[in-house]
């Protein structure tokens, strides 16, 4: 299978009067053809940040490095006329927040039929028929009724439903999809990954999903991208996503999840705040000053060790056991990989 999308070493920086924020440092990320590959972590791990770097959407002020490969073509050395030939056409992102993407002047079926319209890729007729078409498929009910309404007259769900079709209607190669069920109830949640399975069968559509739900990513990736202070610490496959065997960080990600069962009386957390990224990052192990295995070695910047197939971690001591302390923060039992016991 051909690879449709290749990230090699991005890096992300803004100006500001505290400092320079590091919000994405080198990045490398790839995408087969028609597969899927999830994107996980913490609120400022960078994730949508970079997503949006892909888009070539970040302000002016951005220092953007790096390369990123889409159908053979580097999108950083496009010029912002061939970016924009691409951008809802070949490639389209579906937004997390709907309501500061739509247009509140315009009716939701003159924005869906925009892209079409734009890349001349239907006539205003065909374009409204696919518009309701779209609204239908991702259930908004009384579609032809709702073609003229404007996004305040749309609750937050259904907004998201009408981004999703807007990222949809062009039968884009690649979709990045940015928490596209975060503002949805459980079972909706399920029927729009249902139909984004579908419509990528249909065409097959590559996509990056940008999630926090580990039950999401696992689901629906082929592979999953953990990111930490703007880094990959760790990339497996999804099969082996809910084992979590490797980085501590993403072990503290996956005993976070509440439990139905009962099990747990407190919920486990990881202790700390995430890595500041404004000013000069630190030299060693982006979550030392958090893990409670870091070492005297965590001082310096640990290797991409590969354990498997697909399988890469940033970290020191890779196939840590944790176990939980009556705080319900997480203790060492052994390191695995070096046959060490602590």
């Amino acid at each position: 299978m051909s690879v449709l999308l290749r990230i090699e070493d991005l890096y992300v920086q803004f100006g500001t009067d505290e400092g320079t924020v590091h919000a994405v440092n080198g990045l490398n990320l790839e995408l087969k053809a028609g597969g899927t590959v999830a994107i996980v972590g913490e609120s400022g791990s960078g994730k949508s940040t970079a997503m949006t770097a892909l888009m070539r959407l970040l302000p002016r002020t951005a220092r953007v490095s790096g390369h990123i490969w889409f159908d053979g073509q580097d999108l950083l050395s496009l010029s912002s006329r061939q970016v924009r030939r691409l951008r809802g056409h070949h490639i389209s992102m579906v937004f997390q927040n709907p309501m500061a993407y739509l247009n509140p002047t315009k009716t939701i079926g003159q924005q869906l039929m925009e892209p079409l319209l734009y890349h001349h890729l239907a006539t205003p007729r065909q374009a409204q028929q696919q518009a309701l078409d779209f609204l239908e498929r991702v259930g908004i009910a009384s579609a032809r009724a709702r073609f003229s309404s404007y996004p305040f007259e749309f609750s937050g769900g259904m907004l998201q439903r009408v981004m999703i079709a807007m990222g949809l209607i062009a039968g884009p190669k690649l979709l990045i999809a940015d928490e596209p069920t975060t503002a949805l109830d459980v079972t909706v949640q399920a029927e729009i990954l249902a139909l984004l399975k579908e419509l990528q069968a249909e065409h097959g559509m590559g996509m990056v999903l940008v999630t926090h739900d580990m039950a999401v990513a696992a689901q629906m990736a082929d592979e999953v991208y953990v990111m930490y202070g703007g880094m990959v610490v760790e990339h497996l496959p999804s099969h082996e996503l809910m084992k979590g065997e490797a980085h501590p960080y993403l072990r503290g990600l996956l005993r976070s999840i509440p439990r139905i069962d009962g099990r747990r009386e407190k919920l486990p957390f990881i202790a700390g705040n995430p890595v500041n990224t404004v000013g000069t990052l630190p030299h060693g192990c982006l979550f030392a000053s958090r893990c409670p295995h870091r070492r005297n070695q965590c001082s310096e910047r640990p290797p991409l060790v590969k354990l498997g197939d697909r399988h890469e971690v940033m970290c020191w001591l890779p196939y840590v056991d944790m176990e939980e302390d009556d705080d319900g923060q997480f203790g060492i039992q052994s390191v695995g990989a070096a046959g060490t016991h602590l």
